[in-house]
């Protein structure tokens, strides 16, 4: 669900930019990838890390 979340943010500021540069935004696309464990963080592990950062990036855009 974390990496969905960062999606959804990403989707929604290439949204407003493009609004507020007035570009007509025909297609985008958005990838996110991560690594998650939740050992660190639920307290199972103690040498997990306590989060881990997951990465997006942005793949393709059409505008006019």
């Amino acid at each position: 669900m974390l990496l969905e979340a960062l999606v959804a943010c990403a989707g929604v500021t290439l949204s407003a930019v493009a609004t507020a540069l007035q570009l007509d935004v025909r297609d985008a696309r958005i990838k996110a990838e991560g690594d998650l464990d939740f050992r660190g963080t639920l307290g199972v592990a103690k040498d997990a890390p306590s989060a881990s950062a997951p990465s997006a990036s942005a793949s393709r855009s059409t505008a006019t």
